[in-house]
């Protein structure tokens, strides 16, 4: 005791041992910079390798050379009120689709515009599982708002007005429906040509998906010209009904065609585009 008492103290020093894992471990450093591999995985490399130790250690070392990983995401830091972050979702999407297509109805005519756009609007619909026949209903409506931009809410309450007071004057409503018929006959036709004697030709549509798609596809396999059309929705039936504009002559063929391919479909009245 009198020995060690009056002696410094000095730390226990700990004298390595040799490992087995040591002649491999320049090969470790080496697969782990070139793959990500795990620590099974390079004990299995290292058993290929003649290693003869046991898996532990083999962890240990893994855990200790092993890269540190990178944090996968980005970390944004913002004075207050500097910047906000909104996350559209489904509502926010199809709130943008409908601007969008009521901007793009006020140049384009309606199916010129789901001509172009379906391709990109279909994939949309399907990734959010949205109803293609509401979906459809939904567009055809906006673009029917954009080709009217210059009709004022003021200007259609002055004329339902005037017309809920004629409803029980027949002279005078029947001149209101004729100037409103005179005025649709005035209209330039497509291209800046006279217009067209067109007949809606109706299709049921099932209310599945994809029904929609395949029907013009169909009408278009078949090489007909859609001059213009309507798409409506029965919520009793759970249907929906396209009425295609097509030519007088052609429209008997149209209808017999898309019967031929399965469709329930009938002619109506002819009006002129």
């Amino acid at each position: 005791v009198r020995h060690w008492i009056g002696r410094a103290y000095v730390p226990r020093t700990k004298t390595p041992r040799p490992s087995k894992l040591d002649p491999f471990k320049g090969q470790i450093v080496g697969w782990l910079d070139a793959h990500p591999l795990s620590s099974q995985q390079v004990f299995q490399r290292l058993r290929d390798a003649g290693y003869t130790g046991g898996l532990s250690i083999v962890k240990d070392y893994v855990h200790t050379i092993r890269p540190r990983r990178r944090e996968a995401f980005l970390t944004l830091a913002f004075a207050p009120g500097e910047a906000a972050q909104v996350d559209w979702g489904e509502y926010g999407t199809i709130a943008l689709l409908m601007l969008a297509l009521i901007v793009i109805g006020m140049f384009l005519d309606g199916v010129s515009t789901f001509l172009i756009l379906l391709p990109v609007l279909i994939p949309i619909a399907n990734s959010f599982h949205w109803d293609l026949t509401w979906f459809g209903v939904i567009l055809t409506m906006k673009i029917a708002i954009g080709k009217f931009p210059c009709t004022t809410s003021s200007e259609v309450a002055e004329d339902l007005r005037h017309l809920i007071g004629v409803l029980d004057r027949p002279e005078e409503l029947e001149r209101f429906l004729a100037m409103g018929q005179a005025g649709a006959h005035s209209l330039v036709g497509k291209h800046g040509h006279d217009p067209l004697d067109t007949v809606q030709v109706t299709v049921e549509i099932p209310d599945e998906p994809r029904a929609l798609g395949r029907l013009f596809t169909d009408i278009g396999e078949a090489g007909f010209n859609v001059e213009d059309f309507e798409l409506t929705h029965d919520p009793v039936r759970e249907v929906g009904y396209l009425s295609i504009a097509v030519e007088r002559d052609v429209a008997e063929q149209l209808r017999a065609n898309i019967v031929a391919r399965g469709w329930t479909g009938w002619a109506g009245r002819g009006s002129d585009s």
